[in-house]
This record gives C-alpha cells, sequence and structure tokens, in this order.
C-alpha cells in the first residue's frame, strides 16, 4: 500500500528537500487532524509521511540532515501512522505498516551496517512498537520468545550437550 503516487515519488525523489519540506506540513496536518479526533482524515497525511520518509532512506539522502536524521522521520511516521490506524480499529493495517518498519530496519542494519544513533533509536523504537502492538491486542508477541518455553526448549537441546561433558569428564 503507498501514499503517494507514483508522480510525486518521482517528484520527491529528484528534489528531496522539498520531500522533507512536505514530510513537515504533513506532521503538522497530522497533528491537527489526530488532536480533532479526525483519524481518518489524519491517515492520507501521515501516510505520505511514512512513504516520504521511506524514500528518504531509499535515497540513503545524506550528508546528514543535522535538523532530523531519516531514521527520525520514520519513526515519527509510523508512530502516527500506528496511532491513526489503532484508532480507527485497523489491527491488520496497523501491524502491516510496523513489521514493514521492522523488517526494513532490519535489512539496512544488515546491508548497510548502519550503526548511527539515530539507525539504533529507530530499531529500539520499531522492538517497541511491536511489542505494545502485541500487548495492547492481548497477543504473543512473536518476536519475544516466553521466556519458559525458551529456557524448556534450551534445556531440552541442550541435554545432549550436558551428556557428552560429563562422558568426557569420567
Amino acid at each position: 500500500m503507498s501514499f503517494i503516487c507514483r508522480h510525486h515519488r518521482q517528484l520527491f525523489s529528484q528534489h528531496p528537500t522539498h520531500a522533507k519540506k512536505v514530510w513537515q506540513s504533513g506532521m503538522r496536518q497530522t497533528l491537527v487532524l489526530y488532536d480533532a479526533t479526525r483519524y481518518g482524515e489524519a491517515v492520507p497525511h501521515i501516510g505520505s509521511c511514512y512513504d516520504i520518509s521511506l524514500l528518504l532512506i531509499e535515497l540513503n539522502n545524506r550528508p546528514h540532515d543535522p535538523e532530523l536524521d531519516n531514521y527520525k522521520r520514520l519513526s515519527l511516521s509510523i508512530y502516527g501512522l500506528s496511532k491513526c490506524l489503532r484508532a480507527l480499529g485497523e489491527k491488520q493495517a496497523e501491524r502491516h505498516f510496523l513489521l514493514e518498519v521492522h523488517y526494513l530496519l532490519v535489512n539496512e542494519g544488515e546491508q548497510r551496517e548502519s550503526s548511527g544513533i539515530e539507525f539504533q533509536r529507530a530499531y529500539q523504537t520499531s522492538v517497541q512498537m511491536l511489542k505494545k502492538h502485541y500487548q495492547f491486542y492481548g497477543e504473543v508477541n512473536p518476536f519475544e520468545p516466553s521466556s519458559r518455553f525458551f529456557d524448556q526448549s534450551l534445556d531440552k537441546n541442550c541435554r545432549p550437550l550436558h551428556r557428552m561433558a560429563e562422558d568426557t569428564h569420567h
């Protein structure tokens, strides 16, 4: 699902400074609409901000923007989009976008060895948002193994290793 059309995507790709201004304007409009509990009207604005932040990361638009890093834009965008979709009861759409961001950040971290502070914060924010999402809906978070289950399966899988260690000591 995309919130910006191909024409605007191309325009923003060619003019990232303009894209950042549109992102900022969209965030302001989202806040106004969200505060007025007009969540449905806020979604296209925050969704466009989300798409723009993804585009800026894709463009790897650096030198570093001292005002607001692209990963921070992504974190703010997904936070706002998640809040609006949750307020509208759109659980599956909310989960879709949260997972999309999470997998993007995992992939970015592996491919580019991104280690900047804003990247790390974006990744941590993504993990926390997923955790809160699953908690809110009373579901098990598939990214957090149940400690009891994990401990039991670890014990079960490590028993042969313990026996081997005991056999070598005798």
